[in-house]
């Protein structure tokens, strides 16, 4: 029983650890669309200025 208790704890430190993980690549996704469509704006701008 306790190999069952300590394979179920490791399990539960991967498992949150996997959600911080996705937590982070969600948050560094956003960053980059975010940045993306930003430039996109900053290109549409500078394209009306120069025709």
């Amino acid at each position: 029983m306790p190999y069952l208790l300590r394979r179920v704890e490791e399990n539960r430190r991967l498992l949150s650890a996997s959600t911080l993980d996705r937590q982070l690549m969600r948050r560094e996704l956003v960053r980059r669309i975010k940045a993306a469509v930003m430039e996109g704006e900053v290109d549409k701008v500078r394209t009306s200025i120069n025709h």
